[in-house]
């Protein structure tokens, strides 16, 4: 984690919060009028020499990359965030500058009065300047996604096969997948196969999700890929009332509130303390199939043609990449590291130029080309097994509504204490406290 501050009255104290200073090593340096604070968390890191300061982030695969330049005595800042968005890179300009990659660093910077940051999308480079008013930015997106579309679908569904099998090639051969047993996941498992690895493989839910039907239940949609592939399987049954005791710290680790994403958080949560456990570090996952490859079908209720492949687009180049950081900041806490085979630069180069009628099927089943593409590896009740939203089947949603509700806003008053009101630091360090036990 790191936080730089510029142009901020000497008096102000830009350090990291003391609840995780407590948790880990802290360094801080002060050049005139820039501050900048970094926290040991096995991610980031800092170098210094005589002409300019550079902070780096670690990327999944055990490389790192600058995220944020800066020449010494100069007045511009280059901050850039990799595709596909491993991390979160949030900037506020103005009159004071501040860049930082997690909101919990920046507790001490009193904002609750003014806007918080703004997350900068994922394969953006700002140069930002200092001006008359103040520090104004300008983007530069290299263009990582101009590519035709695919002739048809069996061209389309070729190269997925193609592109997918050397994601998980690139993969550490010790990750685990987690599984759900839709077809997203299960690409992933026959690639991985494809690929020479035999990935151990999870699957997650409450009691709930332990019904019959193998069209309703992940459970045993995953048992039956699982067995089919010959890849090690195991269950993880999460305690119904520990995810929902696991809604603010939830909050808290992914920084959102968006009720849809929480309701995962609270799960992904019990996952990663359960891995971590098992020794597990890096963990694939699947969540970006839908905005790779499909729609989600209550898109289609309120786009159509081009307004829809707009949005489809958006979701892909800054909804998913978001999320994927959200995700990445759970399981942190627990020290593991999580890939997303299906934001790899090749294989979202490849969903973003897809036409609608390679997204949508007449019969509504979604991702047409991942269907196509494993229709002969995978059982035929797998791959013609219809969308569901994992909260649904899972039991997490019946969950959380019985107890929480199902309001659009739920968790946002949560997000406001933790980040926004005066009592912030108490809030934090309560989460914080759920988080270590």
């Amino acid at each position: 984690m790191f936080l730089l501050c510029a142009g901020f009255p000497n008096e102000l104290d830009c350090r990291p919060p003391h609840l995780l200073e407590q948790r880990y090593r802290s360094h801080a340096v002060s050049v005139g009028a820039i501050q900048l604070a970094w926290l040991e968390d096995g991610y980031t890191s800092c170098s210094q020499d005589e002409s300019e300061v550079r902070i780096s982030l670690a990327d999944p695969n055990g490389g790192t990359t600058a995220v944020v330049i800066w020449k010494i005595g100069s007045s511009r800042f280059v901050v850039t965030r990799p595709w596909p968005g491993y991390h979160s890179i949030y900037i506020r300009e103005g009159r004071s500058l501040v860049v930082a990659s997690h909101l919990k660093m920046l507790d001490g910077l009193m904002l609750q009065s003014s806007p918080l940051p703004k997350q900068l999308p994922a394969g953006v480079t700002r140069v930002i300047d200092s001006g008359k008013t103040g520090y104004v930015g300008t983007d530069i997106r290299e263009p990582l996604f101009n590519r035709r579309a695919p002739h048809s679908l069996t061209d389309a569904a070729r190269s997925a096969r193609l592109v997918l099998v050397k994601a998980m090639r690139a993969a550490p051969e010790d990750a685990a997948l987690l599984l759900s047993g839709g077809i997203d996941s299960s690409a992933l498992a026959v690639a991985a196969r494809l690929a020479g690895r035999s990935p151990q493989t999870f699957t997650f839910g409450t009691i709930l999700a332990q019904r019959n039907d193998i069209s309703k239940s992940d459970m045993i949609a995953a048992r039956r890929v699982a067995r089919h592939l010959s890849l090690p399987h195991e269950e993880i049954i999460v305690d119904q009332k520990q995810i929902v005791e696991n809604a603010v710290p939830a909050v808290f680790a992914s920084e959102l509130h968006r009720g849809t994403f929480v309701d995962d958080a609270v799960v992904y949560l019990e996952v990663a303390k359960t891995l971590s456990m098992s020794g597990v570090r890096t963990v694939l996952v699947g969540e970006a199939g839908d905005d790779c490859f499909g729609c989600f079908p209550s898109m289609l209720r309120f786009y159509r043609g081009h307004a829809l492949q707009s949005k489809l687009r958006r979701e892909l180049l800054v909804g998913s990449p978001n999320d994927y950081a959200a995700i990445q900041k759970i399981f942190s806490f627990f020290g593991i590291r999580i890939i997303d085979p299906f934001l790899s630069l090749a294989v979202a180069r490849l969903g973003y130029c897809l036409p609608l009628d390679m997204r949508i099927d007449q019969q509504r089943l979604m991702k047409p080309v991942l269907r196509r593409a494993f229709a002969s590896d995978l059982p035929p009740e797998i791959v013609s097994r219809e969308k569901h939203v994992s909260r649904d089947v899972s039991g997490v949603r019946e969950t959380m509504v019985e107890s929480l509700g199902s309001g659009r806003n739920r968790y946002l008053k949560t997000f406001k204490d933790l980040f926004r009101n005066g009592g912030s630091a108490a809030h934090q360090a309560l989460a914080l406290a759920a988080l270590n036990a």
